[in-house]
């Protein structure tokens, strides 16, 4: 249907930039783009050409759930060159209070390489995250999987502590290598929008007796409805040697899965991870961290965020952390 009126602006006169690309673009396109998809490609294109700001399209209906809203939007720009996309969420918290922080640990610690001095640290600082993924492989395994590379950075900044040069006192990377795949399962109503398989390697790039490190292979469970979504991610640790192990036991206290649940009621987002052990056992610990996001200007939202219990950063994974902070996210959480 969207050819006719092509044929009929070309008869009338010249095409402009648009209906030029929209009728190379129909021809040539797979099956599987839609012309909405076209349509918005080449408005894209020719705002680009002549020097408008480009955004990013909705290409999505109203209703659509939150997840799979996401996955369309990027779908929409992930063929383009030198992109890179959202992964986890990208955040500031320029105050976070710890109630539970106890400068203590850190002396006895940060003494052992001769940095006693700069563990004068406080109970309030920025935290702050950028994660980033980009596909690196469409349609491998009969053309129902993507595979991706993403990176994460969080940072905890004492930039409060002026009288030790305001340090990072902890800094966490995690690079992952992961397959997801697409899926339309319905179970008790829910939809089993993606599941996704991977590894991960996350360590604070510290050397001994600082440094903490664990290697995993997980897997990951969505499903979604309507403004609801529930994940489901177990993981294996890949064991160490016993003289080699920067963290023993590291998942007695950060578990063996997470669960987390989202609820997207309009502009507003609720969302709750919960870590646990699956195994049990009275040494087992975990951590549940509530964040809650509103739009309050373009791109940005409002993130508050809480976090209690065990793991809120590799340095000290054992010790319990009680935080509260607010701050800015860009993009959408879920």
């Amino acid at each position: 249907m969207a050819v006719v009126p092509l044929q009929l602006a070309s008869a009338q006169g010249p095409e402009s930039g648009l209906e030029a690309c929209m009728a190379e673009e129909i021809l040539t396109a797979p099956d599987s783009v839609s012309v909405g998809e076209i349509r918005e490609y080449c408005r894209l294109q020719e705002t680009a050409r002549v020097g408008e700001p480009e955004q990013i399209p909705v290409l999505v209906e109203e209703g659509t759930p939150v997840v799979t809203r996401r996955l369309e939007q990027e779908r929409s720009v992930e063929g383009r060159p030198w992109t890179l996309l959202p992964h986890r969420p990208n955040f500031i918290i320029p105050y976070s209070y710890n109630t539970s922080f106890d400068s203590r640990f850190y002396p006895d610690l940060y003494a052992e390489i001769g940095e006693g001095e700069s563990a004068k640290f406080k109970e309030y600082e920025a935290i702050f995250q950028l994660s980033m993924k980009v596909p690196i492989w469409y349609g491998m395994l009969r053309g129902n999987g993507d595979a991706y590379f993403a990176f994460t950075a969080r940072s905890w900044w004492q930039v409060y502590a002026s009288d030790v040069s305001a340090p990072f006192r902890e800094t966490n990377y995690e690079p992952e290598f992961f397959v997801r795949f697409e899926n339309d399962w319905e179970i008790l109503g829910f939809r089993n929008t993606l599941n996704t398989i991977g590894l991960s390697h996350q360590s604070n790039g510290r050397d001994e007796p600082l440094s903490r490190s664990w290697n995993r292979l997980f897997a990951s469970f969505l499903f979604e409805k309507g403004n609801v979504s529930f994940r489901v991610k177990p993981w294996y640790r890949f064991p160490e040697d016993e003289e080699d192990d920067d963290n023993p036991n590291i998942e007695r206290w950060l578990g063996y899965a997470d669960y987390s649940v989202a609820w997207a009621p309009g502009d507003h987002r609720f969302f709750t991870n919960v870590r646990n052990n699956l195994k049990g056992g009275g040494e087992n610990r975990g951590s549940v961290e509530l964040t809650y996001s509103y739009p309050v200007w373009g791109g940005l939202r409002l993130y508050c965020q809480w976090f209690s219990g065990y793991g809120d950063g590799l340095i000290y994974y054992n010790e319990y952390t009680n935080r509260i902070g607010v701050g800015i996210s860009l993009g959408d959480v879920i």
